[in-house]
């Protein structure tokens, strides 16, 4: 299994990255209910920089490890995800 990094980001002004297990191809799909193999805690960092909703977000094409984000505020906030990325 791999883990990533998902965002997501709506109308509570806050953008979430979350860490993600991706199965292998070649291991079973895992019931919701099998809490022993779940991440303990998925959510790795909130971002409230903003004053509206959050209506864009993108990864750089150069740094995989920085987003911009778009805010009805007309907020445009620049931020590295790089303290929460595990160590490999």
């Amino acid at each position: 299994d791999v883990i990533e990094t998902l965002q997501s980001a709506g109308t509570d002004s806050t953008v979430n990255l979350w860490s993600v297990k991706i199965a292998s191809d070649d291991s079973t799909p895992e019931s919701p209910v099998d809490s022993s193999r779940r991440l303990t805690d998925p959510l790795l960092n909130s971002y409230t920089d903003y004053e509206d909703s959050i209506y864009g977000l993108a990864w750089s094409s150069r740094e995989p490890s920085v987003f911009a984000s778009l805010s009805y505020d007309g907020r445009v906030v620049v931020e590295s995800v790089r303290p929460y990325m595990q160590k490999k």
